[in-house]
């Protein structure tokens, strides 16, 4: 058994000055962690002092590129409205896209049988540019996952056309990414399920996000 080569905290010179990088939220509410306390005292007494003299040199693209801007990254429109085919009772179209992978989208499971295809609808409210869409599947059973997938988008909300993705992604609970080769431009974008890992007609999902180019 080899332990994975992990960092929490790296220092560097960048563009002259020095830099600090922590990836433990040493900025929150600490006041029931003691351990984090005194982590966030040491880390700043340390760059305090004259021990703090970083030996290598950093490019700000470099550290620039360690960063992803979150609204590139998920979908962060307030004007945003979502759709679906069909949705159980409890969990909407809505709970896709809340940033809360316990909440998730259901087609409807009722006695009501809803056959596949099945899909979420995006508006985002204004035309965007999307390079690639993610999917998280649900995270406590295979349920819905979705295997067989299509990506199409529109102007209107009506047209849709052909897709512009398609094809099938392994069951787990990786989150998945589809790049839209070309980027993609219009207001509508629709996920759409073909096919699931349950065997019941059904489609779930934990969270779908977007990457933007403009």
């Amino acid at each position: 058994f080899a332990p994975k080569r992990l960092g929490l905290a790296f220092e560097a010179q960048v563009a002259g000055g020095k830099l600090l990088v922590c990836s433990v939220d040493l900025a929150g509410e600490l006041d029931g962690l003691p351990a984090a306390r005194q982590l966030r005292h040491s880390l700043l007494a340390y760059m305090a002092s004259d021990a703090f003299a970083p030996r290598h040199e950093v490019s700000p693209t470099d550290i620039r590129a360690l960063y992803a801007d979150p609204a590139g990254l998920r979908l962060v429109a307030p004007a945003a409205h979502f759709e679906a085919d069909c949705s159980h009772e409890g969990y909407p179209a809505k709970h896709a896209f809340d940033g809360d992978p316990a909440t998730i989208w259901h087609s409807d499971f009722s006695q009501t049988r809803h056959d596949p295809p099945h899909h979420l609808s995006i508006d985002l409210g204004e035309t965007r540019t999307m390079a690639a869409l993610t999917y998280l599947p649900r995270q406590d059973k295979n349920v819905g996952r979705i295997r067989e997938y299509a990506v199409y988008v529109s102007q209107d909300g009506v047209t849709w056309g052909k897709p512009v993705a398609h094809g099938a992604w392994p069951d787990g609970k990786d989150e998945q990414e589809i790049r839209l080769t070309p980027p993609q431009t219009a207001r509508w974008i629709r996920l759409e399920a073909r096919s699931s890992f349950s065997d019941q007609p059904h489609a779930s999902a934990a969270e779908v996000g977007l990457r933007f180019t403009d």
